[in-house]
């Protein structure tokens, strides 16, 4: 099931380890929640969050790698 849809703001750099944080252009802040490594540059790519058995997912358009998230709820971006 789709949960959000849009661009993700500024500067993507792939995935890395839980701190790295994932902020859509129209409001919404996600967090990596899985050690996965995957270097890709984009900016304001099209990204969707997909929610599959209790979990969400982070999927980057053009990428073939997905990536456990949560949502974050801390204030320091």
């Amino acid at each position: 099931m789709i949960i959000q849809e849009g661009r993700l703001w500024g500067p993507f750099r792939g995935y890395s380890d839980q701190r790295v944080r994932f902020t859509f252009t129209r409001g919404g802040t996600w967090r990596q929640n899985e050690r996965k490594y995957l270097y890709h540059f984009l900016y304001n790519p099209r990204a969707q969050v997909i929610k599959e058995e209790g979990r969400y997912y982070l999927e980057i358009r053009g990428l073939n790698e997905r990536v456990e998230i949560v949502r974050d709820h801390s204030k320091a971006h």
